[in-house]
């Protein structure tokens, strides 16, 4: 989750951040994301959103059953993780144009078909 952290920071026109627990993420470090104009967060679907969320200004939270280990910047810049929570958690962070393409062909989609209560926070 620093690596994304990181990745935000670098954004200029576009983030989006998919979770398995929003835990490991600092939402205040989160909040303080200025630069892109596009803000996505993806997290695990609950009842209640957690009230912290309401400190993302001008980020969109979506829920889904089944979030992924995901950044994506700038549409140049992609980590790619797994979709379990795990003790020795593994991604992959490239820049190369396959590892993109499988964004817009398949994860995007995924992500994007399966979100749940769409909000704005």
């Amino acid at each position: 989750c620093a690596h994304m952290l990181d990745m935000v920071s670098r954004a200029e026109k576009s983030v989006v951040l998919s979770v398995l627990d929003l835990e490991c993420l600092n939402l205040r470090k989160l909040a303080k994301a200025k630069g892109p104009r596009r803000k996505i967060l993806v997290i695990p679907e609950s009842e209640e959103l957690d009230p912290s969320l309401s400190s993302l200004e001008g980020w969109r939270v979506w829920q889904t059953k089944s979030p992924t280990t995901l950044a994506l910047i700038d549409k140049s810049e992609i980590l790619v993780g797994g979709s379990e929570a795990s003790d020795a958690a593994l991604a992959v962070v490239s820049k190369d144009e396959s590892y993109l393409q499988l964004y817009r062909d398949y994860l995007g989609p995924i992500l994007t078909k399966n979100r749940k209560g769409v909000a704005k926070a």
